[in-house]
């Protein structure tokens, strides 16, 4: 070897080894922030008008490789949450945060008297209440005997800071969740169960989230508790009236054996045998019908959240029980896996009906492809006619979700008869296993798809997202044997 060959070889040596030593001392790139410890703390206020306090604690650190001037924050809107008395300490100092974002009044920045230098802590508590009025977000649903907060919407959020290698705002590993409700509620929120505190009339709840664990929400109520325990899956019932025991019974086997076969088929969420829940909420006006694709934003990991409404006075109805089917099946396609909202056709709300109709399969109420497919393309015409007749601008929105829902179900079907049952479904549990937590969209479905049969699909996609109406081929292949449905 030659002194240059030599000296080359020894100059990428030290310079790999000055790279290695920069990653494992981890030299911060960019700005950056840690959020080493979060403290939740949520309490009902049980009065005429019940409202929640919220608390959340913080400590910090700058990681970053600069000092630091301000941090932002996102907080539940003004509006649509009912939030006020808003307060923030920064070490203990009370100090008014500046808006950020009009007309919402959601984004704040905290701004630090003196710059905030690298390696150094700060304390920052938020506390706020929220209410539900009449134009509240549906993500908040709250009464006298129960309440309700969605994943991701009613705590603060630290931003990442602006850079390109910039960092800050993950969720620290552990969280903590304090939720003190009166005597007689049950609670439920992500994470682990962490033991319970009464004080002074009132019951904490504590609750303690890993990495691993989905975003925190909050399930809270006066219910009646109603178990049914199956060999692989748990189904508890919470109502405000119980239902009858042998209609709870049926309903928490069908239920089970569904969750069963989603995780058979996609693959299990969690470690052990999974507990799912089946829980009665008035006042829910987040329930769009799954029909018109309006779907996950308020959904709830291994939560079934129903209307009173859904409820019939004789008890759980085969309606109901479908209903919770589909609410579940949205831990998979809605919580594990989150849809992109610029996708051109429904993934996520499409994917749930799918795992659905897999139950259905599962215990014999299998339908030919050929008449599920002839049923979804009246439901998109049927649908397009809605829209020329031109009823009113929220009508033809609604109509045009159904049309959309119509066609992403049209060609899953189409997905599985170029590419085969089976492998699509291969290819949609490499999807929940490798891709958790992450938005998702039609481009990662054809990846795992083409990784799975070795197949080039980007023109059929092509040509089902780019272009309006069903392809061509595809409507001729259904209606052979059917009258036109044009």
């Amino acid at each position: 070897m030659t002194w240059t060959a030599t000296s080359r070889l020894l100059a990428t040596t030290v310079a790999a080894a000055g790279l290695l030593s920069l990653v494992a001392c981890a030299v911060p790139l960019g700005p950056s922030y840690t959020v080493e410890q979060q403290q939740l703390e949520v309490r009902y206020v049980a009065t005429s008008q019940p409202h929640l306090g919220v608390r959340a604690s913080y400590r910090l650190i700058n990681t970053g490789n600069q000092a630091l001037s301000s941090l932002e924050v996102t907080l539940p809107a003004e509006k649509a949450y009912g939030r006020q008395n808003l307060r923030v300490l920064l070490d203990n100092q009370e100090l008014a945060p500046q808006v950020v974002s009009e007309p919402q009044k959601d984004t704040f920045r905290i701004s630090f008297d003196a710059a905030w230098p690298r390696r150094a802590r700060h304390a920052i508590e938020i506390a706020y209440d929220l209410t539900a009025g009449v134009e509240s977000d549906p993500r908040i649903v709250m009464g006298r005997d129960a309440f309700l907060l969605c994943s991701g919407s009613w705590y603060p959020l630290f931003l990442p800071l602006k850079g390109i290698f910039a960092k800050g705002g993950e969720r620290p590993d552990p969280t903590q969740i304090s939720i003190w409700v009166p005597q007689g509620f049950v609670t439920l929120s992500s994470g682990r169960a962490a033991g319970t505190h009464r004080r002074n009339g009132e019951f904490e709840y504590r609750f303690r989230l890993s990495k691993q664990d989905f975003d925190p929400f909050v399930v809270a109520g006066r219910y009646h508790e109603q178990k049914v325990r199956t060999p692989n899956v748990t189904v508890i019932f919470w109502t405000f009236q119980p239902a009858p025991a042998e209609q709870t019974q049926r309903a928490g086997a069908r239920i089970a054996a569904a969750v069963r076969t989603y995780e058979t088929t996609f693959g299990p969420i969690g470690k052990g045998r999974p507990t799912v829940w089946v829980v009665e909420v008035s006042q829910m006006r987040k329930k769009v019908s799954w029909e018109i694709g309006q779907q996950a934003a308020f959904s709830l990991p291994n939560v079934a959240l129903l209307n009173s409404v859904d409820f019939t006075p004789a008890g759980l109805s085969e309606g109901t029980i479908t209903l919770a089917e589909l609410e579940l099946a949205a831990t998979w396609f809605g919580n594990t896996l989150r849809g992109q909202p610029q996708s051109p056709l429904p993934l996520m709300a499409s994917l749930v009906e799918y795992a659905a109709t897999l139950a259905g399969e599962a215990r014999g109420e299998s339908v030919e492809p050929r008449e599920r497919a002839v049923s979804l393309l009246r439901r998109f015409e049927d649908a397009g006619k809605r829209v020329e007749e031109k009823p009113t601008a929220s009508d033809v929105e609604s109509w045009r979700e159904q049309m959309n829902l119509a066609k992403a179900e049209l060609f899953l079907l189409a997905l599985e008869a170029q590419c085969g049952k089976e492998k699509l479904r291969r290819a949609l549990a490499w999807m929940v296993r490798s891709l958790r937590g992450k938005p998702v969209d039609y481009e990662d479905l054809r990846s795992a798809l083409e990784a799975e049969t070795r197949q080039n699909l980007s023109e059929l996609f092509r040509v089902w997202l780019n272009h309006p109406g069903i392809p061509g081929d595809f409507r001729a292949r259904y209606e052979e044997k059917n009258e036109p449905t044009k």
